[in-house]
């Protein structure tokens, strides 16, 4: 299976136009384009050519953006309500899809496909789940957390859940039970960022060792994707920045 791999200096040139401002969010679309949410903007930059495709501004307490079919979803954070917003994929149109009533003091990832919504909640240490319509669903008490950073709803009715202090991603079922089905605690050093293709590998991104991890659809170790050694640019500028 051929692979085609962005040269890492093209992100790192991207990243050095925009100097000086904080990453929320950093995702790779399925059209090859990298989804950077920085203070006050989003943009979609072409890496091969290194320029920005599509842009628009957004609200300073914007969290994460994410990719699922045409659209683009974000969170934005208001007191004890969340409101997810859907963006067309040039960015030129936007609606807000929900409105949820959110009370935890801190907001890291959502995520929205397969019908769900998937929102985390720091406080209690589990992940909140809704239809696209609103409805709340349940919530997925998530065992032996301590810091939950991101979320990434899959196919089979799971979810994966990266922690950053114990160093481990997590399968859990979203069926009520809350059941992990794995978890990998080894090599990883503070998973962030999740994504998924469309084959279920999996890409882990670990702040503290530079490096974005290649994990089967089970959880195991089939390659370590990239070692980034670049002195300025670390995966915590590259994935999710506060």
């Amino acid at each position: 299976m051929a692979c085609k791999m962005v040269p890492s200096v093209i992100t790192y040139n991207s990243l050095l136009r925009t100097k000086g401002k904080d990453y929320f969010s950093v995702n790779l679309s399925t059209s090859g384009h990298v989804i950077c949410g920085l203070n006050g903007k989003v943009e979609i930059w072409d890496p091969e050519k290194s320029e920005i495709k599509y842009s628009t501004g957004v609200e300073g307490n914007m969290y994460d953006i994410k990719e699922y079919g045409n659209h683009l979803y974000g969170a934005l954070k208001h007191d004890d309500q969340l409101t997810i917003v859907r963006y067309g994929r040039q960015l030129t149109t936007r609606e807000d899809m929900v409105l949820i009533s959110y009370k935890a003091s801190l907001l890291s990832q959502i995520d929205v496909r397969y019908g769900k919504i998937a929102v985390t909640d720091w406080d209690n240490k589990l992940i909140e789940l809704y239809t696209t319509g609103g409805e709340f669903v349940r919530d997925v008490q998530l065992n032996n957390v301590k810091r939950l950073r991101g979320v990434r709803l899959i196919k089979d009715d799971c979810l994966l859940v990266s922690d950053m202090e114990s160093h481990s991603v997590t399968k859990y079922r979203t069926d009520g039970s809350g059941n992990i089905v794995w978890r990998r605690d080894d090599r990883l050093q503070s998973p962030a960022g999740i994504c998924v293709n469309e084959w279920g590998f999996i890409f882990v991104c670990c702040n503290a060792g530079d490096k974005i991890y290649l994990l089967s659809p089970g959880g195991n170790f089939p390659i370590t994707l990239y070692q980034l050694t670049m002195r300025i640019v670390s995966l915590h500028d590259y994935v999710l920045r506060r």
